[in-house]
């Protein structure tokens, strides 16, 4: 085993069971269980896949934008883009489509890890048995693709064309991640920063052409509205905040603060481009108004670049499993957050609040 230091017989023991055997029964066992409920790959199955046979017959994949049918859990409230690349697995069986997608989630996740150079077997266990990744798994969300290509962003960030693109898709697809084209221009990517706005923009917009620009118009106020029935029940600060009595305006205030002083913490730490990519992470979780569990997957690149070996701290995002992931009670919420903290700035150094004083001869 490449660069870890040798254990006793005992400890490879306890590894091989716990890093090794336990994430893949729990993943057959909970996949088995998923697929006999009928909740195999449930966002693709419910939202994405129809939403794919909308738009390929140049339909909208918006239905009205009322308070029941963004309650329903399974209604498309994504950017076009998302249901287009959704397309051709959608044209398999149902059951097939699930399945497929299951998989591929599976196998994201160590794809992601190698492409940030993390070659020790037991980081991998572990981050499969993070509450965000099995949920991730579970709903067949978008987030792995997401998690997936901000690590290829790093794999090819002196690419400029090519990590604009991707970081550009990536933004299309979840908007709450713009604050990586930050990370672009701190590190004085300003071609790739260029390339991933622009792309973006277009990645954005031009699946709506297809469909005659249905519901674009109206696509701020879905989100909005979408904000305002499910935001409470996140992981965010402001829901925190709300769980203990505070207004919610007051909240989303105190919530969209912290993640600014997050942005400029990063803007602080911006000769090390690892910090950099793990506090700017961080914000566009923590400026997001709606904030999911999976979305921690995202945490896995900055994670993996700042402690490719195994350590304590790739256990910490276990604690939640078998946890809600909807309407979670106040205590989750707080754990929830204080391990996004602790992913954050593991090895990013002391706050840098002052700027250093010279040292005098």
């Amino acid at each position: 085993m490449v660069g870890v230091p040798s254990r006793s017989p005992l400890v490879r023991v306890l590894e091989l069971t716990l890093l090794a055997a336990t994430p893949v029964v729990l993943l057959v066992g909970a996949a088995a269980a998923w697929a006999h409920a009928n909740t195999l790959a449930f966002d693709f199955d419910r939202a994405y896949a129809p939403a794919a046979h909308l738009v390929l017959h140049g339909s909208s994949p918006y239905g009205p934008t009322t308070h029941a049918v963004l309650s329903s859990q399974t209604a498309f409230v994504y950017p076009p883009i998302g249901a287009f690349l959704a397309a051709p697995l959608a044209a398999l069986p149902a059951h097939a489509a699930d399945l497929l997608v299951t998989v591929l989630a599976v196998l994201a996740v160590p794809a992601i890890l190698a492409l940030v150079g993390v070659r020790d077997w037991r980081c991998l266990g572990a981050s499969l048995l993070w509450m965000p990744t099995i949920s991730a798994i579970h709903l067949g969300t978008v987030s792995v693709v997401l998690a997936l290509g901000v690590a290829l962003v790093w794999r090819w960030r002196e690419h400029p064309t090519r990590a604009g693109l991707v970081l550009g898709l990536v933004i299309a697809l979840k908007l709450f991640l713009w604050p990586l084209v930050v990370w672009l221009v701190i590190t004085r990517r300003f071609k790739a920063a260029i390339v991933a706005a622009g792309s973006s923009v277009v990645f954005f917009l031009a699946p709506w052409i297809p469909i005659r620009g249905a519901g674009l118009m109206s696509y701020p106020h879905r989100l909005s509205l979408l904000s305002s029935l499910e935001a409470k029940s996140g992981f965010s600060p402001a829901a925190l905040l709300a769980h203990l009595g505070v207004g919610w305006s007051a909240a989303e205030a105190v919530g969209y603060a912290v993640g600014v002083a997050v942005l400029v913490l990063a803007y602080r730490r911006r000769r090390s481009e690892t910090a950099g990519l793990s506090l700017l992470c961080a914000a566009s979780l923590l400026l997001t108004p709606i904030l999911w569990p999976n979305y921690l997957l995202i945490m896995l690149v900055p994670l993996g670049l700042l402690r490719p070996r195994f350590g304590v701290i790739w256990l910490l995002p276990v604690i939640l499993l078998g946890q809600p992931v909807f309407a979670p009670p106040v205590w989750e919420i707080a754990v929830f957050l204080a391990i996004l903290a602790a992913l954050t700035l593991d090895r990013v150094g002391s706050l840098p609040f002052r700027r250093p004083q010279p040292v005098l001869a």
